[in-house]
This record gives structure tokens, sequence and C-alpha cells, in this order.
């Protein structure tokens, strides 16, 4: 049976459900997967363009965007609240949350990656062809 193949923002979901779990350390290897899942993102994004027509690019990229928005909305600001010790009052609504600073140093390295990528998917603006008789 073959495997899933492996997407960005999977790999992002997976480094975010590394920093929830506080069962278990952050791994040694946390910023080489933090670069990998960025690796990856950026080449289906460039895939993405490279290999199709305009329309059909901006209709990925914008499926894209919207995923990796939904991810950084809800899963990244539900992890700094719940260990941000900026936020206490905040984290009283939160039964399992506790703050520690090492954890939410790493949602915003995490964050930060989202951030430069979603800020080049909103930017973004293929050249526009040029008709073959003038």
């Amino acid at each position: 049976m073959m495997q899933p193949k492996e997407t960005g923002i999977n790999l992002f979901m997976v480094l975010f459900k590394e920093i929830e779990n506080i069962n278990r350390p952050i791994q040694e290897y946390f910023m080489r997967n933090l670069d990998w899942a960025y690796k990856t993102l950026t080449d289906e994004i460039f895939d993405a363009i490279a290999n199709n027509n305009q329309k059909q690019a901006a209709k990925e990229l914008t499926a894209i965007r919207r995923e990796l928005i939904k991810l950084q909305q809800i899963t990244a600001v539900d992890l700094i609240i719940k260990f941000d010790p900026e936020w206490p009052g905040l984290r009283k609504q939160e039964k399992d949350s506790r703050p520690d600073q090492f954890r939410s140093g790493m949602v915003y390295l995490v964050m930060d990656r989202l951030d430069i990528i979603i800020e080049f998917l909103v930017n973004y603006k293929s050249i526009p062809r040029i008709p073959k008789k003038i």
C-alpha cells in the first residue's frame, strides 16, 4: 500500500503537534524539520506556478493560502494561548495550558515561516501573457 505524500502543510501540522505534546521534549532536529517543511511547501508553490496556466496556478495558490491561514489562525493561535506567559487571562480558559517560554518560542518560529509564505502568496502577481498578435 502506498504512503500518502507528505505535503508542506502536513509537515507544518506535524511541527505544531510536536510543540503541543507536553509529554515529550522537542526533538533536537526540530529546526531541520522546520526547514524541510518550509522547503517542501515552497517547492509545491513554485511547482504550481511553473506547471500550470495562470488560472489553474491562481486557483491552487489560493487553496494553499487558505489552508495556511486556517492553520495559522486556529492551530498556532491556540498554542500561543496555551504556552505564552504573556497571555495569562486567555490561558485561564484552557484546561491543560501552562506557560512554557520555550514551546511558545517554537510556535513563533513556525508562525514566522508561515508568515513569509503567506505574504508571498498574498503579494504574488503572475506575469501577464503577451498576446501572439500585436
